[in-house]
Protein backbone atom coordinates (compact mmCIF):
# COMPACT_ATOMS: atom_id res chain seq x y z
CA UNK A 1 0.00 0.00 0.00
CA UNK A 2 2.88 2.36 0.82
CA UNK A 3 4.37 1.66 -2.59
CA UNK A 4 1.10 2.52 -4.28
CA UNK A 5 0.89 5.80 -2.37
CA UNK A 6 4.48 6.82 -3.08
CA UNK A 7 4.26 5.95 -6.77
CA UNK A 8 1.50 8.48 -7.34
CA UNK A 9 -1.39 8.47 -9.81
CA UNK A 10 0.83 7.94 -12.86
CA UNK A 11 2.23 4.64 -11.59
CA UNK A 12 0.52 2.73 -14.39
CA UNK A 13 2.90 4.38 -16.88
CA UNK A 14 5.80 2.37 -15.45
CA UNK A 15 4.16 -0.67 -13.91
CA UNK A 16 0.86 -2.50 -13.92
CA UNK A 17 -1.81 -1.01 -11.70
CA UNK A 18 -3.29 -3.08 -8.89
CA UNK A 19 -6.51 -3.03 -6.90
CA UNK A 20 -4.67 -0.89 -4.33
CA UNK A 21 -4.03 1.81 -6.95
CA UNK A 22 -7.65 1.69 -8.07
CA UNK A 23 -9.01 2.15 -4.54
CA UNK A 24 -6.59 4.92 -3.57
CA UNK A 25 -7.08 6.84 -6.83
CA UNK A 26 -10.87 6.49 -6.77
CA UNK A 27 -13.50 9.00 -5.63
CA UNK A 28 -14.30 6.95 -2.53
CA UNK A 29 -14.47 8.91 0.75
CA UNK A 30 -11.30 8.89 2.91
CA UNK A 31 -12.62 6.33 5.40
CA UNK A 32 -13.00 3.85 2.52
CA UNK A 33 -9.31 4.26 1.70
CA UNK A 34 -8.05 3.28 5.14
CA UNK A 35 -5.42 0.58 5.57
CA UNK A 36 -7.99 -1.81 7.06
CA UNK A 37 -10.42 -1.35 4.16
CA UNK A 38 -7.72 -1.84 1.52
CA UNK A 39 -6.29 -4.83 3.41
CA UNK A 40 -9.72 -6.50 3.53
CA UNK A 41 -10.29 -6.01 -0.20
CA UNK A 42 -6.85 -7.33 -1.12
CA UNK A 43 -7.35 -10.31 1.22
CA UNK A 44 -10.73 -11.07 -0.39
CA UNK A 45 -9.32 -11.03 -3.90
CA UNK A 46 -6.24 -13.07 -2.98
CA UNK A 47 -8.18 -15.57 -0.88
CA UNK A 48 -10.77 -16.07 -3.60
CA UNK A 49 -7.97 -16.70 -6.06
CA UNK A 50 -6.31 -19.35 -3.87
CA UNK A 51 -8.94 -21.54 -2.21
CA UNK A 52 -11.04 -22.32 -5.27
CA UNK A 53 -8.13 -23.19 -7.62
CA UNK A 54 -6.65 -25.48 -4.98
CA UNK A 55 -9.82 -27.54 -4.62
CA UNK A 56 -10.55 -27.60 -8.34
CA UNK A 57 -7.01 -28.60 -9.33
CA UNK A 58 -6.96 -31.47 -6.81
CA UNK A 59 -10.16 -32.82 -8.34
CA UNK A 60 -8.96 -32.34 -11.93
CA UNK A 61 -5.56 -33.94 -11.32
CA UNK A 62 -7.18 -36.99 -9.76
CA UNK A 63 -9.61 -37.53 -12.62
CA UNK A 64 -7.19 -36.61 -15.43
CA UNK A 65 -4.41 -38.90 -14.21
CA UNK A 66 -6.90 -41.66 -13.40
CA UNK A 67 -8.37 -41.56 -16.90
CA UNK A 68 -5.93 -42.17 -19.75
CA UNK A 69 -8.32 -40.76 -22.36
CA UNK A 70 -8.70 -37.40 -20.60
CA UNK A 71 -4.96 -37.12 -19.96
CA UNK A 72 -4.06 -37.96 -23.55
CA UNK A 73 -6.51 -35.41 -24.96
CA UNK A 74 -5.04 -32.71 -22.74
CA UNK A 75 -1.48 -33.55 -23.72
CA UNK A 76 -2.30 -33.80 -27.43
CA UNK A 77 -4.04 -30.42 -27.42
CA UNK A 78 -1.12 -28.81 -25.59
CA UNK A 79 1.40 -30.39 -27.96
CA UNK A 80 -0.53 -29.14 -30.97
CA UNK A 81 -0.67 -25.66 -29.46
CA UNK A 82 3.07 -25.77 -28.81
CA UNK A 83 3.69 -26.49 -32.49
CA UNK A 84 1.83 -23.37 -33.61
CA UNK A 85 2.77 -20.89 -30.86
CA UNK A 86 6.16 -19.74 -29.65
CA UNK A 87 5.17 -20.07 -25.99
CA UNK A 88 2.26 -22.33 -25.03
CA UNK A 89 2.63 -21.10 -21.44
CA UNK A 90 1.11 -17.74 -22.37
CA UNK A 91 -2.30 -17.35 -20.76
CA UNK A 92 -3.89 -15.91 -23.91
CA UNK A 93 -2.87 -19.08 -25.78
CA UNK A 94 -4.17 -21.45 -23.10
CA UNK A 95 -7.52 -19.66 -22.89
CA UNK A 96 -8.22 -20.57 -26.53
CA UNK A 97 -7.72 -24.33 -26.04
CA UNK A 98 -11.20 -25.93 -26.00
CA UNK A 99 -10.44 -29.20 -24.20
CA UNK A 100 -8.26 -27.56 -21.55
CA UNK A 101 -11.02 -25.01 -20.95
CA UNK A 102 -13.68 -27.74 -20.82
CA UNK A 103 -11.63 -29.69 -18.28
CA UNK A 104 -11.38 -26.67 -16.00
CA UNK A 105 -15.10 -25.93 -16.43
CA UNK A 106 -15.94 -29.49 -15.41
CA UNK A 107 -13.69 -29.18 -12.37
CA UNK A 108 -15.46 -25.97 -11.38
CA UNK A 109 -18.85 -27.62 -11.88
CA UNK A 110 -18.04 -30.29 -9.30
CA UNK A 111 -16.02 -28.01 -7.03
CA UNK A 112 -17.48 -24.47 -7.21
CA UNK A 113 -16.15 -21.61 -5.15
CA UNK A 114 -18.59 -22.00 -2.25
CA UNK A 115 -20.83 -24.65 -0.75
CA UNK A 116 -22.95 -22.37 1.39
CA UNK A 117 -26.19 -20.66 0.40
CA UNK A 118 -25.36 -17.23 -1.01
CA UNK A 119 -28.55 -15.55 0.17
CA UNK A 120 -29.93 -12.32 -1.26
CA UNK A 121 -32.48 -10.08 0.44
CA UNK A 122 -34.91 -7.53 -1.01
CA UNK A 123 -35.31 -5.28 2.06
CA UNK A 124 -37.92 -2.87 0.72
CA UNK A 125 -40.33 -4.88 -1.43
CA UNK A 126 -42.08 -8.21 -1.77
CA UNK A 127 -40.90 -10.58 -4.49
CA UNK A 128 -42.94 -13.13 -6.42
CA UNK A 129 -41.86 -16.44 -7.91
CA UNK A 130 -44.69 -17.89 -9.97
CA UNK A 131 -47.60 -18.10 -7.50
CA UNK A 132 -45.46 -17.80 -4.35
CA UNK A 133 -45.03 -14.43 -2.62
CA UNK A 134 -41.71 -13.79 -0.85
CA UNK A 135 -42.09 -11.11 1.85
CA UNK A 136 -39.63 -8.23 1.97
CA UNK A 137 -36.59 -9.01 4.12
CA UNK A 138 -36.69 -12.78 3.48
CA UNK A 139 -33.27 -14.34 2.70
CA UNK A 140 -33.45 -16.28 -0.58
CA UNK A 141 -30.65 -18.49 -1.81
CA UNK A 142 -29.43 -21.94 -2.71
CA UNK A 143 -26.13 -23.74 -2.85
CA UNK A 144 -24.49 -23.82 -6.26
CA UNK A 145 -23.52 -27.48 -5.93
CA UNK A 146 -27.22 -28.50 -6.06
CA UNK A 147 -27.65 -26.74 -9.39
CA UNK A 148 -24.37 -28.12 -10.74
CA UNK A 149 -25.39 -31.70 -9.94
CA UNK A 150 -28.99 -31.52 -11.18
CA UNK A 151 -29.30 -34.49 -13.55
CA UNK A 152 -31.91 -32.63 -15.60
CA UNK A 153 -29.20 -30.13 -16.50
CA UNK A 154 -26.13 -32.36 -16.34
CA UNK A 155 -26.74 -36.05 -17.19
CA UNK A 156 -24.74 -38.41 -14.97
CA UNK A 157 -23.91 -35.38 -12.81
CA UNK A 158 -21.23 -36.91 -10.58
CA UNK A 159 -19.21 -38.20 -13.52
CA UNK A 160 -16.18 -36.07 -14.44
CA UNK A 161 -16.73 -35.53 -18.15
CA UNK A 162 -15.07 -32.57 -19.92
CA UNK A 163 -16.80 -33.62 -23.13
CA UNK A 164 -20.11 -32.23 -21.84
CA UNK A 165 -18.68 -28.73 -22.50
CA UNK A 166 -17.29 -29.47 -25.96
CA UNK A 167 -20.56 -28.99 -27.84
CA UNK A 168 -22.87 -26.03 -28.30
CA UNK A 169 -25.64 -27.51 -26.15
CA UNK A 170 -23.26 -28.02 -23.27
CA UNK A 171 -22.05 -24.43 -23.43
CA UNK A 172 -25.65 -23.20 -23.54
CA UNK A 173 -26.22 -24.90 -20.18
CA UNK A 174 -23.65 -22.57 -18.69
CA UNK A 175 -25.71 -19.46 -19.46
CA UNK A 176 -28.11 -19.92 -16.54
CA UNK A 177 -27.19 -23.15 -14.79
CA UNK A 178 -23.46 -22.73 -14.25
CA UNK A 179 -22.20 -20.34 -11.60
CA UNK A 180 -18.98 -21.53 -9.91
CA UNK A 181 -18.15 -17.93 -9.01
CA UNK A 182 -21.77 -16.79 -8.57
CA UNK A 183 -23.29 -14.30 -11.01
CA UNK A 184 -24.20 -10.65 -11.30
CA UNK A 185 -22.62 -7.54 -9.84
CA UNK A 186 -21.64 -9.37 -6.63
CA UNK A 187 -19.86 -12.26 -8.30
CA UNK A 188 -16.41 -13.34 -7.10
CA UNK A 189 -13.73 -10.64 -7.31
CA UNK A 190 -10.95 -13.21 -7.59
CA UNK A 191 -12.37 -15.24 -10.47
CA UNK A 192 -9.96 -13.94 -13.11
CA UNK A 193 -6.97 -14.70 -10.90
CA UNK A 194 -8.41 -18.15 -10.20
CA UNK A 195 -8.94 -18.91 -13.90
CA UNK A 196 -5.40 -17.78 -14.74
CA UNK A 197 -3.91 -19.97 -12.01
CA UNK A 198 -5.85 -23.02 -13.13
CA UNK A 199 -4.91 -22.59 -16.79
CA UNK A 200 -1.21 -22.13 -16.05
CA UNK A 201 -0.81 -24.79 -13.35
CA UNK A 202 -2.82 -27.48 -15.13
CA UNK A 203 -1.12 -26.93 -18.50
CA UNK A 204 2.35 -26.93 -16.96
CA UNK A 205 2.02 -29.99 -14.74
CA UNK A 206 0.14 -32.11 -17.30
CA UNK A 207 2.99 -31.65 -19.77
CA UNK A 208 5.84 -32.25 -17.34
CA UNK A 209 4.78 -34.86 -14.79
CA UNK A 210 2.97 -38.14 -14.26
CA UNK A 211 1.01 -38.60 -11.04
CA UNK A 212 0.13 -41.94 -9.47
CA UNK A 213 -2.30 -41.52 -6.59
CA UNK A 214 -2.00 -43.84 -3.63
CA UNK A 215 -5.24 -43.94 -1.63
CA UNK A 216 -7.55 -41.39 -3.27
CA UNK A 217 -11.04 -42.26 -4.52
CA UNK A 218 -13.48 -40.24 -6.62
CA UNK A 219 -15.86 -39.78 -3.68
CA UNK A 220 -13.07 -38.10 -1.70
CA UNK A 221 -13.67 -35.00 -3.81
CA UNK A 222 -17.46 -34.85 -3.55
CA UNK A 223 -19.08 -32.18 -1.39
CA UNK A 224 -19.42 -33.66 2.09
CA UNK A 225 -20.03 -30.57 4.23
CA UNK A 226 -20.66 -26.85 4.07
CA UNK A 227 -17.55 -25.05 5.32
CA UNK A 228 -18.49 -21.98 3.29
CA UNK A 229 -16.12 -23.51 0.74
CA UNK A 230 -16.57 -27.13 -0.37
CA UNK A 231 -15.85 -29.57 2.46
CA UNK A 232 -14.80 -32.99 1.14
CA UNK A 233 -14.24 -36.44 2.62
CA UNK A 234 -10.62 -36.28 1.55
CA UNK A 235 -10.09 -33.14 3.66
CA UNK A 236 -8.19 -31.48 0.82
CA UNK A 237 -5.37 -34.05 0.82
CA UNK A 238 -4.10 -35.79 -2.30
CA UNK A 239 -1.08 -38.06 -1.91
CA UNK A 240 0.76 -39.18 -5.03
CA UNK A 241 3.98 -40.54 -6.46
CA UNK A 242 5.29 -38.04 -9.00
CA UNK A 243 7.77 -38.57 -11.82
CA UNK A 244 8.89 -36.62 -14.86
CA UNK A 245 7.16 -37.43 -18.13
CA UNK A 246 9.23 -39.65 -20.39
Amino acid sequence: MAAAVSSGPNACEKSQRTIVHEILDSKLPPHDKSFQRVFEDVSSVSGAGIETPGGVLRLIFFHAFSNTEILQKLRTELEDAKASHSDVRELKVLEKLPYLTSTIMEGLRLSPGTATRMARIAPDRDLFYKEWPIPAGTPVGMTTILMHTDERLYPDPYSFDPERWMNEQGRKSSDKAYAPFSKGTRMCLGMHLAWAEMYLVLATLVQRFDFQFTRAKAEDFECDSDQFVIGTKGKGQLEAFVKLCE
